[in-house]
């Protein structure tokens, strides 16, 4: 283990509307194979509510999406991968974005991008090869392939005791402490991550996996290792991943 190494922390989902280097929002829905696609979802959607007899259809497809999010939030593989994305409304993803998200706060890679992660150490993680459609006419909107990222990698790095920040919480049977009480499940405040102010083992560098959630940072975050950081710096890919390093303990 290189004591030179650091570790760093990302924030993708969080929105920062001022900031140039803000993670690009699309109106774009995952499109998934079979019954839970979007487009009969939105179908049997409509038809309920004129027959209930398509009630209990209405249900399972509901609690299939339920779970696809619960998993993806929690960075755990999702049961059904993607096939497609369809664009709700214009515009198309811009090709200056090497990363942007979605609706329900999915995360979209670009092909450069994908290729340059899969040199590293992912794990369960996934990139799953999209395009985009038009949902009426159902054909493409482009001809580029894009990667939907599933973060499936969970490790327990972040120390227990954090600094007393004003915006470090955690969340415990549905209510939130501050930091001071020194328990972990912290969740940080958009706009108040700073360099060496996430306090995580030194052994994280000696980490599995080059791109990780830690459930400890209930904030969607990601931890990334030196080498996978300074290869995104090298490509010029770094910004949109809203990256900190943390403080090792």
């Amino acid at each position: 283990m290189s004591e030179n190494k650091k570790l760093w922390v990302g924030f993708i989902n969080f929105i920062k509307f001022s900031s140039v280097n803000a993670c690009k929002i699309y109106d774009i829905e995952v499109g998934f194979p079979g019954e839970i696609d979007y487009l009969n979802y939105q179908k049997i959607r409509n038809e309920a509510r004129k027959n209930k007899e398509l009630e209990a259809d209405l249900l399972r497809i509901e609690n299939a999406h339920d779970k696809i999010s619960e998993d993806y939030r929690a960075a755990r593989k999702i049961a059904i991968l993607p096939d497609r994305l369809w664009l709700k409304h214009k515009p198309l993803p811009n090709a200056k974005y090497y990363l942007f998200r979605i609706l329900n706060g999915r995360v979209v890679l670009t092909e450069a991008c994908a290729e340059l992660l899969k040199q590293f150490r992912l794990g369960e993680t996934t990139l799953t090869p999209v395009k985009i459609y038009h949902p009426k006419t159902k054909e493409l909107c482009s001809d580029e392939t894009f990667y939907f990222l599933n973060i499936a990698e969970r490790r327990y790095f972040v120390d227990e005791h954090q600094d007393n920040h004003e915006c470090l919480e955690y969340e415990k049977n549905n209510k939130l402490y501050r930091t001071n009480n020194g328990n972990a499940f912290y969740c940080i405040s958009e706009g108040h991550v700073r360099d060496n102010m996430i306090k995580v083992s030194t052994s994280a560098r000696d980490c599995d996996v080059d791109l990780w959630h830690d459930p400890y940072l209930q904030s969607e975050s990601i931890f990334i290792s030196d080498e996978l950081h300074n290869a995104l710096k090298a490509a010029k890919m770094d910004k949109l991943w809203n990256m900190h390093f943390c403080k090792l303990v």
